[in-house]
């Protein structure tokens, strides 16, 4: 299956405006009506009609109220839209379907990763080398049985990180970071 390519062309903001209130009515129709409210409440009140007035008020309030419920369900809809098209697109990334650097919704990085984890040659690090391996390791190498291609997430329940190895692994990295720190300190002086 073929995923459409996002074009760069580039639309102007008059089209931009139009396309989107061809897409979602209530909200253009919904700040008419506020505005057009909001012009007769201030006709009746130069007219010293306070019943006007305050009717027109009212009705500022409800069309504001609905314009607003019409904007989060038109942005709850293409929310989780993107969300739902972008795992999607992940998952079949993940099965092998498509090639690792699909673009899809909300993605930031470029990078393209390899789908064979096996022929990962870490950089060297400024590390001592019984730290090294432990921090360079990829994920897949530090697992005897990796899940799915390339030990890709997600992992079975019995393979989850408890919260206690978590807070162990963090406290471990701090005193790493602290001689770290520590060293750098003495290499400049």
């Amino acid at each position: 299956m073929s995923m459409p390519v996002q074009s760069t062309n580039k639309i102007s903001w008059p089209e931009l405006i139009w396309k989107r209130c061809k897409a979602q009515p209530a909200v253009p129709i919904g700040c008419v009506a506020t505005v057009g409210a909001l012009l007769g409440a201030t006709y009746h009140l130069r007219m010293g009609n306070r019943q006007r007035f305050n009717q027109f008020l009212r009705l500022r309030v409800y069309a504001q109220g609905l314009t607003v419920v019409a904007l989060m369900i038109y942005g709850g809809v293409a929310f989780t839209g993107d969300q739902q098209r972008a795992q999607y697109i992940k998952s079949q990334i993940a099965l092998g379907d498509l090639p690792p650097d699909t673009p899809y919704p909300g993605r930031k990085d470029g990078i393209v990763r390899p789908k064979d984890t096996s022929s990962f040659v870490p950089e060297p690090a400024a590390l001592p080398g019984h730290l090294s391996t432990a921090v360079d390791a990829p994920p897949s190498l530090s697992r005897e049985a990796p899940t799915g291609p390339g030990g890709a997430y997600p992992l079975r329940k019995e393979e989850r990180m408890k919260v206690s190895d978590f807070a162990k692994r963090l406290r471990e990295a701090e005193a790493l970071h602290k001689e770290e720190e520590g060293a750098k300190g003495s290499e400049r002086k």
